[in-house]
């Protein structure tokens, strides 16, 4: 990128693991997160994801994405998908949305795939995100996702600073809609008074 017009030198995406080893019966997590999806080698990126964790005893995968609708959701539901029947159900207990068939792109999608041909368990969260937004970062979306997944794993976190970030988000979108709306009437409504005389007819 530059920097004030100076070229600066490459700085690439960075793929972390983070180990946090619990004394609750629930177990240990591993957290995989990763700042850009690779463009090609997909599937041998999800391989190497997949040995690393499953060397340190992983049964189950969690990955979080994002479900695309048409409109600007009040309270963003969390859709859910499950690689077994007996996921599945539990997903349902919770209350999550079960859509039937839909398609998770990019490596959310892939993790699961691949972690199901190695028989482990695995359940992709989705928050409901504007399609029109989709570029867009989306707190909203992101804390109701964290909701479920920190109650699926007995984990509590403080939600303050997500809290303040999706109600900045909240009130940004809102701002961005009515002036979509205003720009949309501006440029296909004509004022009464500028509109052409029909003509006279016999």
């Amino acid at each position: 990128y530059v920097e004030k017009n100076l070229v600066q030198p490459p700085k690439f995406p960075e793929n972390k693991f983070y180990y946090w080893k619990r004394k609750s019966k629930e177990g240990d997590l591993i957290l995989f997160l990763g700042e850009a999806q690779p463009s090609t080698k997909n599937r041998e990126f999800a391989d190497m994801i997949l040995d690393v964790v499953q060397k340190l005893g992983v049964k189950t995968v969690y990955t979080c994405a994002a479900a695309l609708i048409s409109h600007f959701p009040e309270q963003p539901r969390v859709w859910a998908a499950a690689t077994d029947d007996e996921m599945l159900e539990e997903m349902e207990k919770q209350g999550l949305v079960l859509k039937g068939d839909f398609f998770i792109a990019g490596m959310n999608g892939l993790l699961l795939s691949m972690a199901k041909q190695r028989d482990m368990k695995g359940v992709c969260l989705l928050g409901e995100t504007p399609r029109y937004l989709s570029e867009m970062r989306n707190p909203t979306a992101s804390q109701a996702v964290l909701r479920v997944l920190t109650k699926l794993l007995g984990v509590e976190i403080d939600m303050t600073e997500m809290d303040s970030l999706a109600a900045q988000s909240r009130q940004q979108i809102e701002e961005l809609i009515k002036e979509s709306r205003r720009q949309f009437i501006s440029d296909f409504t004509v004022p009464l008074w500028e509109r052409p005389q029909e003509e006279d007819q016999e």
